[in-house]
């Protein structure tokens, strides 16, 4: 059928770079600094359906870019 459904181990580690752009209005700063909040305030993150079977949740850690 067309649903489909894949289950990913526990303990599976995920990443993926970001970056903020303008939205034609120029406030890529405002919307940085909203997406930062959203990061620092939640830890744990809710992706994919099922959660009453416990399912998508993810513990979110932020990785600053080291400078040499």
């Amino acid at each position: 059928g067309f649903r489909y459904e894949e289950a990913i181990p526990p303990d599976t580690l995920m990443y993926f770079p970001w970056g903020v752009t303008s939205q034609a209005n120029g406030n890529s700063a405002t919307a940085l600094k909203k997406f930062q909040t959203l990061l620092q305030e939640n830890s744990i993150l809710q992706i994919g359906g099922q959660e009453s079977l416990g399912r998508g949740f993810v513990q979110l850690m932020v990785e600053s870019p080291k400078n040499n």
